[in-house]
């Protein structure tokens, strides 16, 4: 081979691996800043949503996960702030009652939920731990929160080197307020490291983008998360329930329908927009943050689908029999509830009740001059008097118990032991002035009929009173509202002739059907509340005119407090569609023991729940009476949609 032919050739090898090399350097600072992707959404009729997300995932920072045995070298290790290392790898211990349990560090699974130009929102793949939104019950947000401080000072300091702190991105978040009810979330922050807001995961573009449903009742698979084993050694939930056994719950830093209220969204995959109260124990904790791809050592983790936490049940196994193939009961006199389709309504139904007068409780204010303790769309119809001489006179009456009769016509009154100047709240502007009710006929719907035994649903919220005085595990057997029920609103309410023909009614207090919570033994009262069951999922809900199926905000059950219930402390909704309802306790325990359900304001479950200590919720009483030992006053049926129409 001539020299020159030789030099060529040496030349074209040198430029060959020229070549390759800049490809090859282009390649890797490519796939820092340009191959990782967005969400990928694709149609998938057979998944809750009809859809499917699809996100790239990597590998960054490292973080206790899974549990080890253990062993005599973690045993008589040095520990610092629970924390030691062997041989390179860094161990955290969790302290049990009687000793510890040991977990170790493994690197951090994010997904790509957000990918602009060169920068990247990375939101962890699991429930990575667990701490409570706030440790004491109180009004607080996302700037000045327990949680903020917690996943910057445990979560950021911890999982991340030097080297990986510099490439994550001090962000600038907004606090928008909550979607439906206006809640004053706190000033925008800036925060290296945080968690999701309702923005990010529902109702926006921007939450359509990351890959989650627009719509907050949906059980959207994207939005189910499993906790780690450390998380869970630390606290945080996770179900028991076939189709979600091993998911937990996570907060969002939107506050709830008030500011001692967090969202959160639950182990289907739901947003629950009312919230639960900050200081709940058991949430998970799924941070999120902002990278910089051009600096970040990222590892390559794959892709992940919503559909990978899907388990598909058996096709209506949820459903009760159709919602109009059964025949109400009647006794001749009336009838229970009829449905009718009704394009109109939200379920696409109808329910008309025929309605009764039955017994007395506090209901209309009577004022000096007329006031506004709440908004003017809250006020019921006939729910304040004016009546100077009236006030008068109950200035001066004889009370006792507070309680006095002036012209045959009985009274309360009360007064707050605490000045409240809320939305969405009566306003209590002092703590010595009595505000005075008057006692008004009640009127019930029947819901069900057994021979001559009627079942009674009271046709407003009409109390407001705790679950249980105390946040502790406890079902409907003891609790405060039981007794509640059954002692103080039964001996007001009713007379003793009324008393007579009110029957102690055997009720049933099944499992929660999603949660399988044990709700205690069976009981007898004369007062009660319903069931889940006798509202959702089932033929007896669908007798008492509910709308038994899943994932729809049922205008039957929307109920309205009265001024009593709301200068009590009963909510009210300031949504628009919704205005002036209240949410109602049931019998039911939530999730765990110490939460109880309820329906919202909308006419939806929640049978995750809430704290059973929550106590601005409105009490719907049921009562069963014998028809044949009282003389019922007839009142006009009542309607799903007459809550429209105000």
């Amino acid at each position: 081979m001539k020299d020159s032919d030789k030099n060529k050739r040496q030349i074209l090898l040198m430029i060959l691996c020229m070549m390759v090399m800049a490809g090859f350097f282009v390649f890797f600072s490519e796939r820092n800043s340009t191959q990782v992707s967005a969400p990928l959404l694709s149609k998938d009729e057979r998944l809750p949503g009809g859809s499917k997300s699809t996100w790239d995932c990597v590998y960054f920072g490292e973080y206790p996960k899974n549990e080890v045995p253990q062993n005599e070298a973690l045993d008589k290790a040095e520990w610092i702030n629970d924390e030691t290392a062997i041989d390179g790898k860094r161990y955290k211990r969790v302290k049990t009652e009687k000793d510890y349990r040991y977990f170790i560090y493994e690197p951090l699974r994010w997904r790509i939920i957000e990918k602009n130009n060169d920068q990247a929102v990375l939101l962890a793949d699991q429930i990575i731990d667990s701490a409570p939104y706030n440790h004491e019950a109180v009004d607080v947000n996302w700037e000045n929160c327990d949680l903020r401080v917690f996943i910057h000072e445990e979560i950021y300091e911890n999982a991340f080197t030097d080297k990986e702190k510099q490439s994550i991105i001090n962000t600038q978040l907004s606090n928008l307020d909550n979607y439906y009810f206006g809640t004053d979330c706190g000033e925008d922050t800036r925060d290296y490291i945080y968690i999701l807001s309702e923005e990010d995961i529902f109702y926006s573009d921007k939450a359509a983008a990351h890959g989650f449903s627009r719509s907050d009742g949906v059980a959207d698979l994207a939005r189910r998360f499993r906790p780690t084993a450390y998380a869970i050694a630390r606290g945080a939930w996770a179900s028991r329930s076939g189709s979600t056994e091993g998911l937990g719950y996570w907060n969002l830093r939107t506050n709830g329908y008030s500011a001692s209220n967090a969202v959160y969204v639950s182990d289907i995959g739901a947003v629950y927009n009312r919230g639960s109260y900050v200081n709940c124990l058991d949430a998970g904790v799924l941070p999120a943050m902002t990278i910089d791809l051009k600096t970040a050592e990222l590892a390559d983790a794959g892709k992940v689908s919503s559909d990978e936490l899907y388990v598909e049940t058996s096709a209506g196994s949820d459903k009760t029999a159709d919602y109009l193939d059964h025949s109400p009961a009647n006794n001749g006199t009336c009838s229970e509830p009829v449905i009718e389709k009704e394009g109109s309504s939200s379920s696409g139904y109808k329910t008309l009740w025929d309605c009764v007068y039955f017994g007395q409780y506090p209901t209309a204010e009577i004022m000096k001059t007329l006031k506004d303790p709440v908004e003017e769309y809250a006020i019921p119809e006939g729910g304040i008097i004016v009546d100077e001489q009236l006030h008068d006179a109950l200035n001066n009456a004889v009370w006792e118990n507070d309680e006095t009769v002036i012209d045959d016509t009985r009274y309360r009154r009360i007064k707050s032991e605490i000045m409240k100047d809320e939305p969405q709240y009566y306003r209590w502007t002092d703590t010595d002035s009595y505000h005075y009710f008057r006692y008004e006929p009640l009127k019930w719907r029947i819901i069900e009929i057994n021979g001559n035994e009627l079942m009674l649903m009271s046709d407003k919220l009409l109390d407001c009173v705790p679950y249980n005085r105390v946040s502790e595990d406890v079902s409907w057997q003891d609790c405060y509202l039981r007794k509640f029920l059954n002692d103080e609103f039964y001996d007001h309410a009713f007379s003793d002739e009324e008393k007579e023909a009110i029957i102690e009614k055997q009720i049933e207090n099944n499992p929660n059907r999603s949660y399988k919570t044990d709700c205690g033994s069976t009981t007898a009262d004369k007062v009660f509340v319903l069931s889940s069951e006798e509202v959702f999922m089932d033929t007896k809900a669908t007798r008492h005119g509910f709308y038994p199926y899943t994932g729809v905000d049922d205008p039957a059950k929307r109920f309205r407090p009265t001024m009593y219930a709301m200068a009590r402390g009963t909510w009210y909704s300031p949504v628009e569609t919704y205005r002036g309802n209240g949410f109602w306790f049931m019998r039911t325990n939530g999730y765990s023991k110490s939460s109880v359900t309820y329906i919202c304001d909308m006419g939806y479950i929640y049978d995750h729940g809430t704290d059973v200590s929550c106590a601005d919720s409105g009490i719907l009483p049921v009562i069963c009476v014998d028809s044949s030992k009282v003389e019922f006053t007839y009142a006009d049926k009542a309607s799903s949609l007459d809550i429209l129409k105000d």
